[in-house]
């Protein structure tokens, strides 16, 4: 799925560094600038080493302590920026974003008790954020408290309509509470605040094909081979479905482009060699499938 975009706040994992003083390339990057290039080329550890050495430098500039929390959060380091975001929580009590992330933090550490607390008193300061209650719902499907979640997530949208990953996050919990179509109404709203998601959209079309809705779970992995368009599952996936409405070419198709991804896969050349005896024998199949007369 590629980076995240920077935000000032995120509901999973802490949001992005902050692009403080990036206009044009200057003749000597400073440390915060040699941070925030590497993080953006995805070098994480050249990053972190950069905002230490601007923190070292500057040992008052939140900014930096703040890059340096999100980054090392970013790359799985919780207990580094739980520490961090504590400080900076002593530093900047105003500012919601080292109070959210500082239960993220927790909930990634399992210590999940400690999470709600944290997030019961974000939302207390901050009563009209749908952070604390989204990140609260996230604590609740982890706990498989699914009522709760939903409840939670229920509140996020009420404070943030617009966020498609709230709306993905309550189909999953219609999925785990067995009412498959208000899921597929939060994929599809999903999807309509931000149709690129594949994550959303790839949900959706399971949920169609296990309900034998095959038309619309074709359409919807079919949208997704544009997006990812060496996926061999999604060929694979395609290829079962066109079997299954018995439009055999297009199976022989998909299975073709699955196989040209992953030429090994011993259970994609079975099944296509399954679909082609089909379209060898079609009056076989049909008439196996006529009862023998009494």
């Amino acid at each position: 799925m590629g980076r995240r975009t920077p935000v000032w706040l995120s509901f999973l994992l802490g949001g992005m560094v902050f692009a403080v003083g990036c206009g044009g390339p200057p003749a000597a990057l400073s440390p915060m600038q040699k941070g925030l290039r590497a993080y953006e080329r995805g070098h994480t550890e050249a990053a972190v080493a950069a905002f230490r050495q601007a923190v070292a430098k500057e040992p008052k500039n939140l900014v930096a302590k703040t890059n340096l929390a999100l980054t090392l959060q970013d790359m799985g380091r919780h207990e580094e920026a739980l520490a961090l975001y504590e400080e900076l929580i002593r530093r900047q009590p105003a500012s919601p974003l080292p109070f959210i992330n500082k239960a993220v933090c927790l909930r990634e550490l399992g210590r999940m008790d400690e999470a709600l607390v944290a997030l019961t008193d974000v939302d207390s300061r901050w009563p009209v954020s749908p952070y604390p209650a989204f990140n609260r719902g996230l604590v609740y499907e982890e706990q498989g408290l699914w009522e709760q979640a939903l409840e939670a997530h229920q509140e996020a949208m009420r404070r943030a309509p617009h966020q498609a990953v709230i709306h993905y996050h309550i189909g999953l919990v219609y999925e785990r509470l067995d009412e498959p179509e208000k899921a597929l109404q939060a994929y599809t709203k999903a999807l309509l605040l931000k149709p690129t998601d594949p994550v959303a959209r790839l949900k959706l079309g399971e949920l169609y094909a296990s309900r034998g809705r095959y038309s619309l779970a074709i359409r919807e992995y079919s949208k997704l081979t544009v997006i990812a368009p060496g996926a061999s599952q999604l060929y694979h996936r395609l290829g079962r479905l066109y079997r299954k409405q018995q439009r055999l070419d297009k199976a022989v198709e998909m299975y073709h482009r699955a196989l040209e991804a992953q030429p090994a896969d011993e259970q994609l050349h079975q099944e296509l060699q399954e679909v082609l005896h089909e379209l060898v024998h079609p009056r076989r199949r049909v008439l196996e499938a006529v009862p023998p007369a009494g």
